[in-house]
């Protein structure tokens, strides 16, 4: 059981181990489907600690992509906080950024493109978008040359 406890020590969330397995798996065929990526690529996760954090993690770890945890931009203080969020999917050369639709909007605001390029953001895929089916054989077995983190 994976739980997450708000500031008061009460749960906040909860995921069985099948249910993040699950939401992963989907993840992982919707990486792979709409986000066209290859062994090795990097991708943005930019959510605040999370469940859907947790899933998107373990669903790029499935299909061998390297998840790059990014802390989403505060929106009252965008001028300080977006350029770094922009400067670590750059130098991650991040193919894909996932995160959650408000953070998606926010990202390519009209506050934002003040700030920065956002034209040049890589393609982005909404949390609330998963595959209906599951493909098969989406796991690929780590090797050990291959980077997890």
């Amino acid at each position: 059981m994976f739980t997450l406890l708000n500031n008061r020590g009460a749960c906040s969330q909860s995921l069985t181990c099948n249910q993040l397995h699950k939401r992963a798996e989907k993840i992982a065929c919707l990486l792979l489907e709409k986000g066209r990526l290859n062994t090795g690529d990097h991708v943005a996760l930019i959510y605040p600690p999370g469940v859907d954090l947790i899933c998107s993690f373990y669903g790029c770890l499935y299909v061998g992509v390297v998840p790059v945890t990014i802390r989403p931009p505060h929106p009252p203080n965008l001028q300080a906080t977006l350029p770094t969020v922009r400067m670590i999917v750059d130098v991650s050369k991040s193919g894909v950024i996932r995160s959650s639709a408000p953070v998606i909007k926010l990202l390519k605001s009209k506050e934002a493109s003040n700030v920065v390029d956002i034209k040049s953001w890589p393609p982005t895929l909404d949390t609330d978008e998963l595959p209906r089916k599951k493909l098969p054989g989406v796991y690929r077995a780590p090797t050990a040359e291959l980077v997890a983190y």
